[in-house]
């Protein structure tokens, strides 16, 4: 789980990096530093649980590209499964 939060984090703040520059170079004569004040705190408490589930399902990806399952782990889980039931 804890790898999941931190690629989590990692992808917000650079989703935050990446609309901050645009957001910069598209309105940069006149930027409106108000909305950014008041937009960039709420993009960044929210971003994280928005943004949760897509990461944790990358991160689990990631796990079972770099440490596939084996046939032993997938047979205890139906054993378990059958004697709960």
């Amino acid at each position: 789980m804890a790898g999941s939060v931190l690629f989590n984090l990692v992808l917000a703040e650079l989703i935050f990096a990446i609309v901050l520059v645009a957001w910069l170079l598209i309105a940069w004569p006149n930027v409106r530093w108000d909305v950014l004040e008041i937009a960039a705190p709420l993009g960044m408490a929210a971003a994280p649980f928005v943004l949760f589930p897509f990461s944790k399902l990358v991160w689990l990806a990631a796990d079972l590209a770099l440490r596939p399952a084996h046939a032993s782990e997938l047979t205890a889980e139906r054993s378990a499964e059958r004697k709960a039931s």
